[in-house]
């Protein structure tokens, strides 16, 4: 076998492992919190009707690391807490448009204008 293909295959079951870890990881997060936070305080707090739902679950995304280990658990959980539509659907579009670590590399790269510019786009747009 090559070393390439070997190297390869190596990194394959690790990132295997670790994406396995980290998404059970954040289920096992997620029924815990669904457990404890009471439905009355889901529905006022992500309720559709209110507009700092919105800007709660934009920012609960943008919190979230851009995977899809983290951000499919919380959309589930939400779905179970019967969140708002919009809040849920503003959660998903800003999960991987905002996260610690796209902001950082964006203001590492480009300065921190064109960050605070991406940002309010990636709200506005989400």
């Amino acid at each position: 076998m090559s070393t390439a293909l070997a190297d390869s295959l190596g990194m394959f079951a690790f990132l295997a492992v670790e994406l396995s870890l980290l998404f059970v990881i954040v289920a096992f997060l997620v029924s815990v919190l669904r457990q404890r936070i009471p439905q009355h305080t889901i529905d006022r707090v992500l309720g559709a009707g209110h507009a700092r739902s919105y800007w709660l679950a934009a920012l609960i995304g943008a919190l979230t690391p851009f995977c899809s280990c983290s951000t499919i658990p919380m959309l589930k959980g939400f779905i179970r807490a019967r969140a708002g539509f919009g809040p849920m659907m503003v959660f998903l579009f800003t999960s991987p448009l905002l996260n610690p670590i796209v902001v950082v590399l964006l203001a590492v790269t480009f300065g921190p204008r064109l960050t605070a510019i991406y940002m309010v786009a990636a709200l506005v747009v989400s």
